[in-house]
């Protein structure tokens, strides 16, 4: 698979707030490690001891009262080298007057746990004192005095120090004086030792869990996971920092605690890599394989040998992790130089952050700083995730207010194209309305011209005629009086009523049929609504129906009529309106009746208006039958 393409940024000038910006993401780290490093270790009062020099001693059988016989003068802060080594630490506190108030020691940092004994009185350890030892290298410990236990003159303060197999021992100065004054500097430690770390860890717990959720969410923006993967490794980096019990052996707490620092980088490199937009599968492929590789080379040096281990892991394993860690610094600063933007700028400040306390800590971990400062990258992590927190509110805010921008003028558009489609839909309607009134106009001049204007001018051509028949001439002109009234009757708006369209057609017919004597029933059944029934339809069933009644009166010298309206089916079973006449008559013909005009135009009428007509003769009269689609 083929490398996706290179970035190539042309060089930008720098403008001053960029090049001030630049140098406030530099120098601010520094500015935050001299403030924190003031504030994790505060100044006791004048009237507090502090126990610097010291005497050690490694016999078994010591008697914690006294000064050993053959004591090893050392000056603390004292670090040393051993596993399980027992220490002990003698001081010699000479007071001419014992104190009238509480008193306290205070060991602001130790390796790993301390007890404290008092001219013989054990004042309080830190827990085991035995494999597995109790973890008390970030945390002070703090044992009040109980009154009447310090005395004028000689008083001899010893300190048993433990350390594990893989961390070496390591004793800070002690410090003895009034619980009050003590107190109030051993909780300022602890607060920034303990409960920071701890409250860090929380955080970066919450913010891993946040992050790999919106991932789920949006699998697309895979900058989400590697930053969720990288604040989950740092939270599991940060569990060494307040766990006293571990929940496994020394050694693979120390392994885990060595390899979860290496995956935080490595994580964070996809993760700068990813937010600037640079995919780079090679790189990525090597970080792994440099992560996997390390973390197994390190299991099996802490198997064969936990003092290697406690060496190759800061003077190898961290010293890479280091030199790894300066490369997302180097890329967000060369895209900062060539694309200035905020967030980049952000972004700098938050990396040089993590990356300055990281060297100080590499630097205390490989002895080029004094043990005494403790370790300090863990408190970059908050910076990061505001840095971080603040640019993603920023895109969160930016893409809001494009997407109401958005909202607004894809409103203006609908408006504008609702508008637009009224008007096209009123010029619709008024088009499709001149056309239908002017095919109905057409229609009803056609009907005009071939039904009652053909019937007038007949009776005009009768009149012209010597010898005037003036019964024919009435039959014309009544036979286009009723032509008109059912052209009238088929334009009444009855919205597809059939049952109401007959029921016109009945009141018009019935004085005709009860003037010949013809007896008439009529049953029309209610139907539900026909969509399709237009008044060209409906004035072709009501001649259809006259020339059935007109037949009747004329040939079948019949005494009574049936005329029904019922529903039915047509030919392929779909709904239909039946519509019967049924005479008692004689009947017709066939054969001899097929060329007539009357059939013919009820067969011409039905075709063109679509209705199945059937017209059978009986024994008993003349059926004739007319379907009109329901759909």
């Amino acid at each position: 698979m083929s490398a996706p393409a290179a970035h190539h940024y042309a060089p930008a000038r720098i403008s001053p707030r960029t090049t001030l910006r630049l140098l406030l993401a530099l120098v601010m780290p520094v500015f935050l490690l001299l403030v924190l490093l003031r504030l994790l270790h505060p100044k006791p009062d004048d009237n507090v001891f502090t126990l610097s020099s010291v005497h050690i001693a490694q016999e078994q059988d010591l008697a914690l009262w006294r000064m050993p016989e053959r004591p090893q003068p050392v000056a603390l802060p004292h670090e040393r080298r051993g596993g399980h080594d027992r220490i002990v630490y003698f001081f010699v506190l000479d007071l001419q007057v014992p104190p009238d108030r509480l008193w306290a020691v205070y060991l602001p940092h130790l390796s790993m746990n301390a007890a404290v004994h008092l001219n013989g009185e054990i004042l309080g350890h830190g827990g085991s004192m035995v494999p597995p030892v109790a973890r008390h290298w970030n945390r002070p410990l703090y044992f009040t005095i109980p009154n009447g236990l310090l005395r004028s003159g000689h008083n001899v303060l010893a300190v048993e120090s433990i350390g594990d197999p893989v961390r070496s021992g390591f004793l800070a100065p002690v410090y003895v004086g009034p619980h009050e004054t003590l107190m109030r500097v051993y909780e300022q430690r602890f607060a920034l030792t303990v409960v920071a770390a701890l409250a860090i860890t929380t955080m970066l717990i919450t913010v891993a869990v946040l992050m790999c959720t919106l991932w789920a969410m949006r699998r697309s923006a895979s900058v989400y996971l590697w930053f969720g993967l990288g604040a989950a490794a740092w939270a599991a980096h940060n569990f060494n920092l307040f766990v006293v019990h571990t929940p496994m052996p020394a050694v693979a707490w120390e392994w885990l605690w060595n390899v979860t620092m290496g995956w935080l980088v490595i994580f964070t490199v996809i993760f700068v890599l990813r937010f600037l937009d640079e995919r780079l599968p090679r790189l990525e492929r090597t970080l792994f394989g440099f992560g996997f590789v390390g973390s197994v080379a390190l299991a099996l040096i802490a198997a064969w040998s936990p003092n290697t281990l406690a060496w190759v892991g800061p003077h190898v394993w961290d010293s890479g992790v280091l030199l790894l860690g300066a490369y997302p610094v180097v890329k967000v600063l060369r895209r900062l130089a060539f694309s200035p933007s905020p967030e980049v700028g952000w972004l700098l400040f938050a990396g040089a952050t993590m990356f300055c306390f990281g060297l100080h800590d590499w630097l205390v971990l490989t002895g080029r700083l004094p043990r005494i400062h403790g370790l300090l990258i863990h408190f970059s992590a908050p910076v990061v995730m505001v840095v971080f927190g603040h640019i993603l509110i920023g895109r969160f805010v930016t893409a809001l207010r494009e997407s109401e921008a958005l909202n607004v003028e894809l409103e203006a558009r609908v408006a504008a194209r609702e508008a637009q489609l009224a008007a096209n839909h009123q010029r619709l309607r008024m088009l499709e309305r001149d056309q239908t009134i002017a095919s109905e106009r057409e229609r009803l001049m056609r009907d005009m011209h071939d039904g009652v204007g053909g019937t007038i001018i007949a009776a005009l051509t009768m009149t012209e005629t010597p010898g005037i028949d003036v019964r024919r001439i009435g039959e014309a002109l009544r036979h286009a009086l009723d032509d008109l009234r059912l052209m009238i009757d088929s334009l009444d708006p009855l919205e597809g009523d059939l049952t109401a369209l007959l029921g016109m057609f009945r009141n018009r017919v019935e004085p005709m049929l009860r003037a010949s004597g013809l007896t008439v029933t009529w049953k029309l059944a209610v139907l539900p609504p026909c969509s399709d029934l237009s008044p060209e339809r409906s004035l072709q069933l009501l001649r259809i129906a006259q020339e059935a009644i007109s037949n009747t009166l004329k040939h079948a010298r019949a005494t009574g009529l049936h005329v029904t309206l019922e529903p039915g089916q047509d030919l392929k079973g779909r709904p239909a309106a039946l519509l019967t006449l049924r005479d008692d008559g004689c009947g017709f013909d066939p054969a001899r009746t097929s060329t007539g005009r009357g059939l013919a135009n009820m067969w011409r009428r039905a075709a063109s208006a679509g209705l199945e007509l059937s017209v059978v003769p009986t024994m008993q009269g003349t059926l004739v039958r007319v379907l009109v689609p329901m759909h």
